[in-house]
């Protein structure tokens, strides 16, 4: 490692600046965990984290993506759903116990109600959610569109299931509800 640069004496601010920049970046890395090292021009390293490392960081950590063990259980982490003005907290998702988790093939889901916005016998887009709950089984129910007639409706959205006797994520992120006549979808962000 080289010395540190000596004040430059008559130096503007800028000039200082860049070399203490300099002797930072002049420093070599050895060792890296979850990246990569990327040789600049001039000798100087610089540090790149990996795409696959940020997405693994990114699904384990988000809502509704990290499998965690508490008190003898398996849980999802929790989230947000919303759409329109309803807004929905999900607490973190028991998944089953440790010593004998869910067979195989057993899915868990979210079963979101949705009113949607009627005026004058006319369906239009929009609507709120009105609630969320969980629920597990070895299918996922069919999704209830509303309707001029009958504006709630329900969408399943998949949690992800077991696999191995691995509980795997079917998705990572909040989820946001949203509304077109003849169609109830969903985004996670």
């Amino acid at each position: 490692m080289r010395p540190p640069p000596k004040p430059m004496k008559g130096g503007s601010v800028e000039a200082t600046i860049n070399a203490i920049i300099d002797y930072i970046t002049a420093s070599r890395i050895t060792s890296i965990v979850g990246g990569r090292v990327v040789e600049k021009p001039g000798g100087t390293s610089i540090v790149v984290a990996d795409q696959a490392q940020r997405s693994k960081r990114a699904i384990k950590t988000g809502p509704f993506c990290r499998v965690f063990k508490s008190e003898g259980n398996w849980y999802l982490t929790g989230g947000q759903v919303s759409g329109g003005e309803g807004n929905e907290t999900i607490a973190d998702i028991d998944l089953g116990s440790i010593a004998t988790p869910p067979t195989d093939g057993t899915h868990f889901w979210l079963a979101i109600s949705f009113t949607a916005t009627v005026e004058d016998d006319v369906l239009l887009p929009g609507g709120d959610v009105t609630a969320a709950t969980v629920a597990s089984g070895t299918t996922i129910p069919d999704n209830t569109i509303p309707t001029a007639s009958v504006p709630a409706g329900t969408i399943h959205v998949s949690l992800g299931s077991w696999t191995g006797e691995v509980f795997v994520p079917a998705g990572c992120g909040n989820i946001q509800i949203a509304h077109c006549p003849g169609s109830l979808t969903y985004s996670r962000a």
